[in-house]
């Protein structure tokens, strides 16, 4: 009897360990992320400077797709997808890329990119409502308390731009509904049960979700898709289509197969603070006390969710 009971204890401190390396691995993907899309809004800045926003697209998801086939088939992992799971990809394709992308590039269009940026991070909040509708994901005051930071984190960044949404209402609206779209796209995700592993998600998710964006570009900005381009541009486009493509969303799905869809989201409202820090070295934008304000309000919200989940 004692030997069962030690088996026992011994098993559940197993699990427990296991509980908290896993934790721990998703937590410094959390921040891998975040530093992956943090960085690359500069390099967006930079690429779109020369590049129409539909033309910049079209590139970074061509190009992402063959980049995710070609460590696919050198990992050794299947593309195929059983018939149930591809109906499930072509929906939440429909709210991760084709969405996020069209209403994303309408909004970018109308308004300024740094403030259409801010205004896409509000995702968390979209999220945590889908999570709770869909997934009746249970708001704790952890969780809640993490929210309101994060997000005021947010708000601080956008400063006195909330003040001239009104002279852009396309460009906020759309940008809105962007984020929308793409939180209720990650609630969608956990939702839906997955055998294929998060790179096969993710490259079958580009290429379905990418066709109406492809479609598009073809029809508003045909002349432009094949013109030449600067090494600046080809830089920035490398960077983004392996490190905050390929990468970004591997960990991406990785994480919200670890993590709630309210702690995956609440986790990379970093993503903005990093956007502005990078953009201060790479583009010599001035950082100032509220960036500063902002980064310890999201280090702050990361914080409650990592020593609640690791004690």
């Amino acid at each position: 009897m004692e030997h069962n009971n030690e088996t026992q204890t011994s098993s559940e401190s197993s699990a427990k360990s296991f509980q908290k390396k896993s934790f721990f691995f998703g937590f410094v993907l959390l921040i891998s992320l975040s530093l992956a899309w943090g960085v690359c809004w500069p390099f967006m800045k930079i690429a779109l400077s020369e590049l129409p926003i539909w033309t910049f697209r079209v590139y970074t998801i061509l190009f992402s797709v063959i980049g995710f086939s070609i460590v696919i088939k050198f990992s050794g992992i299947s593309l195929s997808v059983p018939p149930k799971e591809i109906k499930q990809i072509i929906v939440i394709a429909l709210f991760n890329i084709t969405g996020w992308q069209i209403l994303s590039a309408y909004g970018l269009a109308n308004m300024n990119a740094g403030r259409a940026s801010i205004i896409a991070y509000t995702m968390p909040v979209w999220a945590t409502i889908a999570g709770r509708v869909l997934l009746k994901e249970k708001l704790t005051g952890a969780k809640l308390i993490s929210l309101v930071l994060g997000m005021a984190g947010i708000m601080v960044l956008m400063g006195e731009e909330i003040g001239r949404f009104a002279t852009t209402p396309v460009g906020t609206i759309t940008m809105i509904f962007s984020a929308v779209s793409w939180g209720v796209g990650t609630a969608l995700i956990k939702y839906f049960t997955w055998t294929i592993p998060p790179s096969v998600l993710a490259c079958w998710q580009l290429f379905f979700g990418g066709i109406p964006v492809v479609l598009g570009a073809l029809v508003l900005e045909s002349s432009s898709i094949l013109t030449p381009i600067s090494w600046q541009t080809v830089v920035a486009l490398c960077y983004v289509v392996m490190i905050g493509n390929v990468f970004a969303y591997w960990a991406w799905f990785r994480i919200l197969g670890l993590f709630s869809a309210t702690i995956s989201s609440v986790g990379i409202l970093m993503v903005p603070v990093i956007g502005v820090f990078s953009s201060s070295i790479l583009l010599s934008e001035i950082v100032g006390i509220l960036e500063i304000l902002a980064l310890t309000l999201v280090i702050s919200a990361l914080s409650i969710i990592y020593f609640k989940k690791s004690s």
